[in-house]
């Protein structure tokens, strides 16, 4: 097993499993364990909550810059107007 803050992550895929994540998954963002604690840090201090670091994993791979760079359209969210 490796050691990561995120242990409840940490699972084996059978092989029914497999290939269904295979068929439907498009790309996978890797996350530091410092981006983990990062995205805990920013849940708690804009939502006053504490999260386990699982809890925070997809907030710190939208974070990522690979994420950002990827799927970021640039919008904004601003319609303008």
């Amino acid at each position: 097993k490796t050691k990561t803050l995120a242990d409840g992550l940490q699972a084996r895929l059978g092989d029914l499993t497999w290939p269904v994540v295979k068929s439907q998954v498009d790309d996978v963002i890797v996350v530091t364990e410092k981006e983990i604690v990062a995205a805990m840090k920013l849940i708690y201090e804009r939502m006053k909550v504490v999260v386990e670091p699982s809890g925070a994993v997809g907030l710190a791979a939208v974070l990522n810059p690979d994420f950002q760079q990827k799927y970021n359209s640039g919008g904004g969210g601003g319609g303008g107007g």
